[in-house]
C-alpha cells in the first residue's frame, strides 16, 4: 500500500469519523505514516510551550511540552502493550496511525455539537445543561469512535473492543497521572488539572 496522502487521509477520518469501515483503505500501516500521524498532534503542545518561552515562562513551557507530549503518546503506548497481550502486535500500527488521525474526527464533531447546543439554548434550556449534554455527547461519541477503530483495525469483538478501549484509556491515564502527582508531590503543590 502506498503512503496515504493527505486528501485521502481527510477522507479516511470523515469516512471513520461516520463508523464507516471502508475509510481504513485510505491510511497506510507504515513507521513513516504513523510518524506523520503523530506531527500535527506533536505540533500544537510544541507551538504552546514555544509561546510560553517567548514569554519568559520556562518552566511552565517545559512542564507544558512534556506533559502533553505524554498525553499524546501514553495512547499509543498503552494500546501497543495490549495488542501483544491478545496477540494484534501485527496490527497495532494500522491502528495506531488511524487512532491519531481519527482524533481530529472530533474536532469535526465540535460543529454540530455546538450547534444542537445553540438550538438547545435558544429553546430555553439553561447554559450550564446544554454544556454538560455536548460535553457528554462529546464524550460518548469519542468513547463510541475508539471502540468503533479498536473493533475494525485490531479484527476484536464488540466486546473485546470495549475492553480494549476501557484497558488502554485507564493505562494511558496512569501514565498520565502518576508522573503529574509525583511532580505536585515534588513541587509541594496540588495538582489543579491537567495541563491545556
Amino acid at each position: 500500500m502506498s503512503e496515504a496522502r493527505p486528501p485521502r487521509v481527510l477522507r479516511g477520518i470523515l469516512r471513520l469519523g461516520t463508523f464507516n469501515s471502508d475509510g481504513l483503505a485510505e491510511f497506510a500501516a507504515t513507521p513513516q505514516a504513523f510518524l506523520n500521524s503523530l506531527a500535527p498532534l506533536l505540533a500544537l503542545p510544541v507551538v504552546g510551550g514555544l509561546i510560553l518561552l517567548v514569554r519568559g515562562d520556562l518552566v511552565e513551557a517545559l512542564v507544558t511540552v512534556l506533559a502533553n507530549l505524554v498525553i499524546v503518546l501514553a495512547p499509543p503506548v498503552a494500546a501497543q502493550a495490549m495488542t501483544r497481550l491478545w496477540r494484534r502486535e501485527g496490527l497495532w500500527l494500522r491502528y495506531a496511525v488511524v487512532y491519531n488521525w481519527c482524533q481530529w474526527a472530533m474536532v469535526l464533531a465540535l460543529l454540530p455539537t455546538l450547534i444542537v447546543g445553540g438550538v438547545l439554548a435558544s429553546a430555553g434550556l439553561p447554559g450550564p445543561a446544554v454544556a454538560q449534554l455536548a460535553t457528554l455527547a462529546l464524550a460518548g461519541y469519542w468513547m463510541a469512535l475508539n471502540w468503533f477503530l479498536a473493533r475494525t483495525t485490531l479484527n476484536l469483538s464488540g466486546g473485546r473492543a470495549a475492553l480494549f478501549v476501557f484497558a488502554w484509556w485507564l493505562a494511558s491515564l496512569l501514565l498520565i497521572l502518576v508522573p503529574m502527582l509525583v511532580a505536585g508531590l515534588v513541587a509541594g503543590a496540588p495538582i489543579t488539572g491537567l495541563p491545556a
